[in-house]
């Protein structure tokens, strides 16, 4: 009788495993400071895994929806203003 790997193989091959152990070491990435350069009219955002993208909007109309959406989303202790020059 032929041997066939698949469900009903009680010895499944080694990749899942591997597969199953990086799954549970991932976790998710989360939001960890955003900055808003009110002069620039740009939104500075900052992840934990080190990621970093910049919210350029070209009115001063996107920029004020922008920021109305970062305000009532992110808490204080997130939430900071570049200095003036």
């Amino acid at each position: 009788m032929e041997k066939k790997e698949g469900v009903d193989d009680p010895h499944p091959p080694c990749y899942n495993i591997q597969v199953i152990n990086e799954r549970d070491q991932m976790s998710d990435e989360y939001l960890t400071r955003c900055v808003v350069d009110p002069t620039k009219r740009t939104v500075y955002i900052y992840s934990s895994e080190g990621s970093e993208k910049e919210v350029v909007c070209e009115t001063t109309e996107e920029f004020m929806n922008v920021l109305k959406f970062v305000r009532a989303t992110l808490g204080e202790d997130t939430l900071a203003y570049a200095s003036p020059l």
